[in-house]
């Protein structure tokens, strides 16, 4: 009789075909040992057990968790975990169990984390995972630190904010919090589990008010807590080496914890140090440089500014971004920096014009409707940049064209 046949009669009737079941059972048991099995008999053979086994009391629980421990093959494997899950759902496996054999028997913790993590619903599981973020190797910590981000992210176990603050300076999973702080982890599964910084610019840009926007421990912390954060990352910032990219990392999280929670804490002259116009992450230092900036350092914050960016002595490049940091500077703190720039009013530069013109229509406009967004200023702003890409283009081809009309030239005096 065939599994699919057999199926449908323990369906039927399961205490005539206990016998079948056994017989199943333990082919099953035999093919544990051998080295190499035909993946598809062994596939149909655990589809039929999983599905008719909790009509009978069998070993088979026990017996589909060790199997794991004894198989190399990830095909296998795979299609163990999927049955494993299945009779989880069915109750014939605890939490526990289920995710310690996850945790003991796999390492490839990425095509399991979005099946794993939704069948956390016993709050004792946290203890698992707190268990390998403590001595677990490097892939189990990481597995284990983000099921526990969703666990008080999703779930709202609150009792984990310490594990998550502790490990935010712990040098193995900063990189992961601090995504976390800075609500770039993907919780909804999307693209790509574990981050979702690449395809979030226009949320980035919004204003950190927005507490739709913020991860749940940014809002959770208090103001107390917060505050030590941002001392401890700062002084970390301040006394050791890092790379850059966490560096700035922690910059941001500091910029959204000091406006969330209007913390006092002066970091203006340190971002401008580590500013540099050659890097991608020039946007996002401006957008700290902006949010970090106190009333009694803006004054000072628009000299440095004007020093760095904003002399004859700079390409158009930094000019446009300085003029774009004075803009949002002169918004957000009614400024009237326009009397600084007078050598740009009339700038030969299509970019470095737009860009004035920009920062004096979002100065006048400030006054007349009142303070607006920093979203707004950062919009106009990026629109000087398009103007700025535009100018350079044109330029390049106004220098091909003639390039190409003095090739021709000489070609006709050789005719």
């Amino acid at each position: 009789m065939d599994l699919v046949s057999l199926q449908s009669k323990i369906f039927k009737d399961p205490n005539n075909y206990l016998e079948e079941y056994t017989e199943q059972l333990e082919k099953y048991k035999a093919f544990v040992e051998l080295p190499i099995v035909p993946l598809k008999t062994l596939s149909t053979l655990l589809s039929f057990l999983t599905t008719v086994t909790h009509f009978y009391p069998s070993q088979y629980s026990s017996l589909i968790i060790n199997h794991l421990s004894v198989t190399t093959n990830k095909l296998l494997k795979k299609e163990i975990f999927t049955n494993i899950l299945i009779l989880k759902r069915k109750k014939l496996i605890t939490e526990e169990d289920f995710f310690t054999s996850i945790f003991l028997h796999t390492s490839d913790f990425k095509s399991v984390l979005r099946m794993c993590v939704k069948e956390i619903s016993d709050r004792k599981t946290v203890e698992i995972f707190i268990k390998y973020v403590n001595h677990g190797n490097e892939k189990q910590y990481f597995f284990a630190l983000f099921c526990i981000l969703y666990c008080y992210e999703i779930k709202k176990y609150e009792e984990l904010e310490k594990i998550i603050c502790d490990n935010l300076f712990d040098k193995k999973g900063e990189n992961m919090c601090l995504l976390y702080f800075l609500n770039l982890i993907d919780f909804s599964f999307s693209d790509n589990i574990y981050e979702k910084e690449n395809q979030n610019t226009e949320k980035e840009n919004e204003n950190v008010e927005n507490t739709e926007n913020n991860s749940k421990i940014l809002i959770k912390i208090g103001e107390i807590k917060a505050e030590e954060i941002c001392k401890l990352l700062y002084k970390d910032l301040r006394l050791n080496k890092m790379m850059r990219d966490i560096r700035v990392k922690k910059l941001r999280v500091i910029s959204v914890l000091k406006k969330f929670y209007n913390l006092k804490l002066k970091i203006f002259d340190y971002v401008m140090k580590i500013v540099d116009p050659s890097k991608e992450d020039l946007g996002q230092l401006m957008t700290v440089l902006i949010e970090c900036l106190t009333p009694d350092e803006a004054k000072k914050g628009v000299d440095m500014v004007l020093d760095k960016f904003c002399n004859l002595a700079k390409d158009d490049d930094m000019v446009v971004y300085g003029l774009n940091i004075l803009k949002e500077i002169s918004v957000r703190f009614d400024l009237d920096v326009i009397s600084y720039l007078e050598d740009y009013k009339k700038s030969k530069s299509k970019a470095v014009g737009y860009a004035y013109k920009m920062l004096v229509k979002s100065y006048k406009e400030k006054k007349v409707v009142g303070n607006r967004s920093l979203l707004y200023v950062r919009k106009k702003a990026s629109e000087a940049n398009k103007e700025n890409k535009k100018d350079s283009t044109e330029k390049k081809n106004k220098y091909k064209n003639f390039k190409k009309g003095n090739k021709r030239r000489k070609n006709n005096k050789l005719k």
